[in-house]
């Protein structure tokens, strides 16, 4: 029994470590998300918002909501919201995608982002590359 025992010792002790190494990864990467982005967001795989970075405006309207739901140029450029639609249904990536959408005061403003599939599949996160423009 001693024998097993430090077998157990030693796995538990190496999943502490494992467990304590993801930790600070994530806390890595929660410091490197908030300062590198200006808005961090993740969307479900029905596209619509799940989760918006603290930094992000008037986020409280836009969770559940889709990105084309809010856009306000959807009319104005409707192939490049077709593309952009048939780049999501394929869960492909993609860069330099920019929309606009109406800030509560009424004004315009643009949204830069590229994306990427989470790694769980369950998701997507998505993450605006530039401040927003006026």
């Amino acid at each position: 029994m001693p024998a097993e025992r430090s077998v157990n010792d030693w796995d538990i002790s190496q999943r502490k470590q494992a467990e304590q190494a993801l930790r600070e990864s994530e806390h890595r990467f929660r410091d490197y998300a908030e300062t590198a982005f200006d808005w961090f967001w993740e969307m479900g795989p029905d596209f619509r918002f799940t989760n918006l970075s603290h930094q992000a405006p008037f986020r409280a309207s836009v969770i559940g909501a889709t990105r084309w739901a809010v856009a306000a140029d959807v009319d104005e450029e409707p192939e490049k919201w077709r593309v952009h639609r048939a780049i999501l249904d394929a869960s492909e990536p993609f860069r330099d995608f920019t929309y606009k959408t109406v800030r509560p005061d009424g004004s315009t403003m643009s949204v830069p982002l590229a994306a990427s599939l989470s790694s769980t599949n369950k998701a997507a996160s998505w993450v605006t590359v530039a401040p927003p423009r006026t």
